[in-house]
């Protein structure tokens, strides 16, 4: 069984990560820890888009 790997999803993954590993790196020492949870936020987004891209997963198809 061969499933389509969603080009998107891993180009979105991959885009979250980096603003997350930008974000982080501009925030480090700098203002409140509370930054710090954004930044974690957008890596366990970019997690779970990755998998999702990984089995092809459509939310448009839940929705329906």
């Amino acid at each position: 069984m061969h499933e389509k790997v969603s080009a998107t999803g891993i180009f979105s993954a991959v885009g979250m990560t980096l603003v997350g590993t930008i974000g982080h790196f501009l925030t480090q020492s700098r203002g409140d820890v509370r930054l710090d949870w954004i930044w974690i936020a957008m890596f366990v987004i970019s997690l779970f888009t990755l998998s999702g891209a990984v089995v092809n997963f459509d939310p448009k198809r839940i929705l329906k």
